[in-house]
């Protein structure tokens, strides 16, 4: 096998057995309507800088995510326990209302539908806490955002 550079179009190589034609082929497309130049250009560029944009800031979110994961997970704990604490006048009412008149199982569930949801992002929230390794969050802690980004594989 021999390097063979061939230039021009039109070019037939080969030795009887086998032929190679090379053709070079160009085509351009103008997508734009019928303006003039510079018409189409500005739009195409938005889109790219837009997409640049929301990368970056998700990985400065998800490195602040990670950097502040204690407090943020102890908040959200907090938030959810919170929002239970005004169902439980409710069940008192709703248990005193038993006594005296015959309760629904629709008002049960819409009363105890709150307390539910909480189980279960507090149960979702150990779960996340508990999935994340404390090495990357001792890095998020002491890096800056892309130094962190580089040292979470050793590819960079």
């Amino acid at each position: 096998h021999v390097n063979v550079d061939i230039v021009g179009n039109g070019n037939v190589v080969g030795n009887g057995n086998r032929t190679i034609s090379v053709t070079n082929n160009t085509r351009i497309n103008n997508n734009g309507g019928s303006g003039g130049s510079g018409g189409s250009g500005g739009g195409g560029g938005a889109g790219g800088e837009i997409a640049v944009l929301a990368a970056v800031v998700s990985v400065i979110m998800c490195w602040l995510y990670v950097r502040h994961i204690d407090g943020i997970y102890d908040v959200l704990t907090k938030a959810a326990l919170l929002s239970s604490l005004p169902i439980l006048p409710l069940v008192i009412g709703f248990l005193w209302r038993l006594r005296t008149e015959e309760g629904t199982w629709g008002d049960m569930v819409k009363l105890f539908i709150n307390p539910v949801v909480t189980i279960i992002v507090l149960s979702l929230l150990n779960f996340g806490y508990g999935r994340l390794d404390g090495h990357v969050i001792q890095m998020a802690t002491h890096m800056q955002a892309r130094d962190f980004w580089n040292g979470l594989s050793e590819y960079g």
